[in-house]
């Protein structure tokens, strides 16, 4: 039996009273499963302009035009990527399910951090050759999420394969773990190459001696949420380690959307900053890595020079 469309409102919020799923349960009785989702996430079309902006009856557009509108609304919303972060519902657990392009989130297999454990040594590993030079860095809080973009014409060569520079994450504590064991903090250099593929350069931090250089950029983090710091003819070069070994694995990237294939290289010697330099980067967000992934036979190689 067909319930009447005002009845029905009214009781779709009565029941909002005492619960939301009631409430998106009878919208989804009165407008349809897909508009009910497009509630409970936020994402519902906007009101209609006031009486003031109000179009005239001349220039209101036809049925089928207010459908292709709606649809659009519906497509700007679908390519909008959805929050995440470190905590509750919108954390690592649930990431595969904020959003269809989020999917590979939940992949059992090959996703990245992993403990580096059980490696192997490998003598065809060839040094990273680096060519980086002083260049502007613009850092970001987003969230928990702490990003440098990276100016200038910066890459690595690996295996003669040419990767460029674009990005310095910062995770704290690290995200991969020595032997089941974390560091304090976790740079993460973000390249990609001419076709495409992209290759991450990790490196511990640990609590201990000075780095002016490493200290600058730490002290030049934003503020909070939003905030911006401009950092120039920054020296790329005196973050990486002296004594240049790597841990080497297929991994994929460790937020949304987790793209897989991406090829890791972990210093096996970390770098060192002041504590207290450290801790503003703990207070900026407390915990912004993703918990370890399963190796899931994997091969773990680590290089010799």
């Amino acid at each position: 039996m067909k319930m009447d469309q005002g009845l029905a409102w009214m009781l779709a919020f009565l029941f909002a009273g005492t619960g939301g799923s009631a409430f998106y349960w009878w919208a989804s009785y009165i407008s349809g499963e897909k508009h009910a989702i497009m509630i409970a996430a936020g994402t519902e079309p906007t009101p209609s302009p006031s009486p003031s902006t109000s179009p005239s009856p001349s220039d209101s557009p036809s049925p089928s035009a207010s459908g292709d509108a709606h649809q659009s609304v519906e497509k700007i919303n679908a390519a909008m990527p959805a929050a995440w972060g470190y905590l509750g519902s919108q954390g690592p657990r649930y990431w595969s399910r904020l959003d269809p392009a989020y999917r590979e989130c939940g992949a059992v297999r090959g996703q990245s951090p992993i403990d580096l454990d059980n490696t192997k040594m490998d003598p065809k590993l060839k040094p990273i050759a680096f060519h980086y030079r002083d260049s502007n860095l613009v850092t970001t809080l987003r969230g928990q999420e702490i990003l440098a973009t990276v100016s200038g014409d910066n890459f690595v060569e690996i295996e003669g394969d040419r990767y460029n520079l674009h990005s310095i994450s910062i995770h704290t504590p690290s995200e991969h773990q020595l032997q089941s064991v974390p560091y304090e903090l976790e740079l993460q250099l973000n390249h990609r190459s001419p076709s495409g593929e992209l290759a991450v350069i990790a490196m511990f931090v640990a609590a201990g001696g000075r780095n002016e250089d490493l200290e600058l950029m730490l002290a030049s983090l934003p503020k909070g949420d939003g905030d911006e710091r401009e950092l120039a003819g920054f020296p790329l070069m005196k973050l990486i380690p002296k004594k240049r070994t790597y841990f080497h694995y297929k991994g994929s990237l460790t937020t949304p959307p987790c793209t897989g294939n991406v090829a890791w290289y972990v210093f096996t010697t970390s770098i060192e900053a002041p504590s207290r330099d450290i801790e503003r980067a703990v207070r900026l967000v407390v915990n912004n890595s993703r918990p370890l992934q399963k190796t899931s036979g994997r091969h773990i190689t680590r290089s010799n020079r």
